[in-house]
């Protein structure tokens, strides 16, 4: 078990009802609350992680409730604990279950933390279909990149669990992100973004050597 995995179990109490997010780290968490016997209950916005969960034996529930702990993995997070939650595509509802938990927990590579995020990851646009080339027009006419996401394993775009379509937005640096987030939210059909402004709480990051480094949201970091 990672130096990382143990911080996060140790968080964990009988009785919790704790929310896991999606990835490798959320799945280690999960083989580590099962070897511990975790009494309580896992709910998740990911159907991957609720069924993986089931799989080994931990108790679930798929309704969206209050959680005591979310634990989640990110793209990208800043100083001020903004986060890009970009890659997954679930980011919908991502931000609809850590809204509903006490403390949200990221973990993740401490090269994921910095003052900005990295401009090569995408700031990640959910749209409805129908709006979708008006959208991808108008964030162009921005002076930003754009493209629709297409799946891997079928050809096609890749669709949301709402079944809203993907547009990634590139831009040379992500200083102004705040601003960019606030006018495409403007834009009609836009249902959100991977943008959760301000929305960690902690921060468990992973130094290379496995070693980890606790970060708090308001505290004064090096």
């Amino acid at each position: 078990m990672s130096k990382q995995i143990e911080v996060a179990l140790a968080m964990i109490k009988a009785g919790m009802t704790v929310s896991l997010g999606g990835g490798s780290h959320v799945a280690s968490l999960a083989d580590a609350m099962r070897a511990a016997n975790f009494a309580g209950t896992v709910i998740s916005p990911s159907e991957l992680t609720r069924a993986y969960c089931r799989q080994i034996g931990l108790q679930v529930s798929d309704e969206l409730q209050t959680a005591d702990l979310a634990f989640d993995g990110c793209d990208g997070i800043d100083a001020e604990f903004n986060l890009l939650k970009s890659n997954g595509g679930i980011f919908v509802d991502e931000r609809a279950y850590a809204e509903h938990a006490s403390q949200y927990v990221i973990m993740a590579p401490l090269a994921k933390y910095g003052e900005t995020f990295n401009a090569d990851v995408p700031l990640t646009v959910a749209v409805k279909p129908k709006q979708a080339a008006a959208v991808l027009a108008s964030i162009e006419g921005q002076g930003l990149g754009a493209e629709l996401r297409v799946a891997v394993n079928y050809m096609g775009y890749v669709r949301t669990n709402h079944g809203d379509l993907l547009i990634d937005v590139h831009s040379s640096d992500w200083r102004n992100i705040a601003g960019v987030d606030k006018q495409l939210r403007a834009l009609t059909g836009v249902v959100d973004t991977s943008y959760l402004r301000a929305a960690a709480d902690v921060l468990i990051a992973e130094e290379e050597d496995g070693q980890v480094q606790i970060l708090r949201k308001g505290a004064q970091h090096d």
